[in-house]
């Protein structure tokens, strides 16, 4: 019997079942299934896009890209890992692609790169709200060089494992724990003069210290 994309799928339901039944049921043009897919993971795309790019309106050109993408490709999701690890996938493409068309267009037209600047002046002594550091920090992660700022948005942010954040981008778990490590000390330098995320990076970079006392830096 010759086979068919679905039943290929199919016989991958375990052990994410429901997400291979409603990547079947994409595939099979259930409007609804789209449509369901989209409101279970939206808002995850629009975050991590956010936090990638530092701009909400960006984020919500990619959140667009991502899905339109997502569907002409669902036919490649075979099962072995939850269709939101998928589709942050498909994110980081699209925004690395989102970038690059970005850069052409500020080249061509010689516009000055943007500058998030948080004009909020924190008091030390108040509570750390947490809301605020993560929009603090969004605006630091665009700082980074993109390849460390994925891997850490997808390992501290996110929080998936190494090994899963790894398989997301296609690299190494070696090359995603160096570009972490490297990501996490380029931000503590950036921290310095941010009263509200020096105290974040004070805490887990002193554990991070203590950590690494015990093991080399990461290979190259």
């Amino acid at each position: 019997m010759q086979g068919t994309v679905t039943g290929d799928i199919a016989e991958t339901r375990q052990p994410y079942a429901d997400d291979v039944e409603l990547v079947s049921r994409c595939l099979s043009g259930d409007e609804v299934a789209r449509s369901e897919l989209y409101r279970k993971h939206a808002s995850m795309v629009h975050s991590l896009a956010w936090r990638l790019l530092g701009d909400p309106n960006e984020a919500e050109d990619v959140l667009q890209e991502t899905f339109l993408q997502a569907f002409r490709s669902l036919s490649r999701y075979r099962g072995e890992a939850p269709i939101a690890s998928w589709l942050r996938g498909v994110t980081v493409r699209c925004v690395g692609r989102y970038r690059r068309t970005r850069a052409r267009r500020r080249r061509e037209s010689r516009e000055l790169p943007e500058v998030i600047i948080d004009p909020t002046t924190p008091d030390p002594a108040r509570q750390i709200d947490v809301d605020l550091a993560l929009r603090r920090l969004t605006a630091l992660l665009s700082k980074l060089a993109f390849s460390r700022r994925v891997v850490f948005v997808l390992h501290e942010v996110e929080g998936y494992s190494l090994a899963e954040a790894a398989q997301i981008l296609d690299i190494s778990v070696s090359a995603a724990k160096k570009r972490v490590w490297r990501a996490r000390h380029d931000l503590e330098r950036l921290a310095q003069d941010d009263d509200v995320l020096s105290v974040l990076f004070s805490s887990s970079l002193a554990a991070e210290r203590s950590s690494a006392a015990k093991s080399p830096e990461p290979a190259r």
